[in-house]
């Protein structure tokens, strides 16, 4: 299920992520799941501590549905935390192993995680044992350079066509003259006017969030040009909607459209509001507005 973001990524303002981490995928099937943002995070041998700020209250669904026995990585209910920390973090697991970066990802199996509300400053205590396995990823930004795109000048074509016509008299003395004749020709296109778009949801906006395994049951990462639906649109959280993997266009505030697939589901949207990952997001606009009004429809 989805780990929505509504912070700031490291309170960066005009920048784009250039590099998107790949976590693991979990050796076992995920009934619960949590995202902290700002948080720290450290390990004393027994246990896993983080503190920081959650983006989306403890999501927890049933494991008892036919989807999931499909899926490869079934093999027990288990728990996935995701964690952006302020600053670089240094992980020791259970054996020895370390882990460095700002990006880590904590899944541990045969656990079920407590209830803990969205957007709260909270404690988490996790288990380290071999069932604890850590990921971390050292996220990188670099600033947005725009893009200029110099018009193409119009071909003229010259034509040069001279005349000589000499003429001569009987007292031996020879004029010639010379006539040219310059012709310029012009070639303007005109472009077909753009037929309207039928927008299903012309009053739409947009959010991103943390992209994890989805409702839709597949494992997505932030570049990923996926969103998640509204209940009203998804249907039954605890079943694969008919809508996954269709596909969706957004034209975002500046009029650029992107393209995105329905892989999860979001709880807490309304109808005409799409949750999407941050590398979709910034194709649309800036990470410091957080929301965006848009136009989006289906395009099957």
């Amino acid at each position: 299920m989805q780990l929505k973001l509504v912070t700031l990524l490291f309170a960066t303002v005009s920048t784009l992520m250039v590099e998107a981490c790949h976590h693991r995928k979990p050796a076992h099937a995920v009934s619960c799941s949590l995202s902290f943002d700002r948080g720290i995070a450290q390990t004393n041998g027994t246990h896993v501590t983080i503190q920081g700020t959650t983006t989306q209250m403890t999501n927890c669904r049933s494991l008892n549905r036919r989807a999931d026995a499909s899926l490869p990585q079934f093999v027990a209910g288990g728990s996935v935390v995701h964690l952006y920390t302020k600053k670089s973090v240094s992980l020791t697991d259970a054996n020895g192993t370390v882990h460095k970066g700002n990006d880590c990802q904590f899944n541990i199996a045969n656990y079920t995680l407590p209830k803990i509300a969205k957007a709260q400053a909270d404690k988490l205590v996790l288990p380290l044992n071999n069932n604890t396995i850590i990921d971390c990823k050292r996220r990188v930004f670099k600033s947005h350079q725009p893009t200029t795109t110099k018009p193409s000048p119009v071909a003229t074509t010259t034509k040069h066509r001279p005349t000589h016509t000499p003429t001569t008299t009987t007292t031996t003395t020879t004029t010639t003259t010379t006539t040219t004749t310059t012709t310029t020709t012009t070639t303007t296109t005109h472009k077909p006017k753009p037929t309207s778009v039928h927008w299903n949801y012309p009053s739409g906006e947009v959010t991103f969030f943390t992209p994890n395994q989805g409702a839709c049951g597949e494992w997505n990462d932030d570049q990923d040009m996926i969103c998640a639906l509204s209940h009203d649109l998804y249907g039954n959280m605890n079943a694969v909607s008919s809508n996954c993997g269709r596909k969706i266009e957004i034209e975002g505030p500046a009029g650029n459209t992107i393209v995105v697939t329905v892989t999860d589901a979001c709880p807490s949207c309304d109808a005409n509001h799409l949750d999407l990952t941050p590398g979709a997001f910034a194709e649309l606009g800036d990470f410091v507005t957080g929301i965006l009004d848009v136009k989006w429809r289906w395009l099957d």
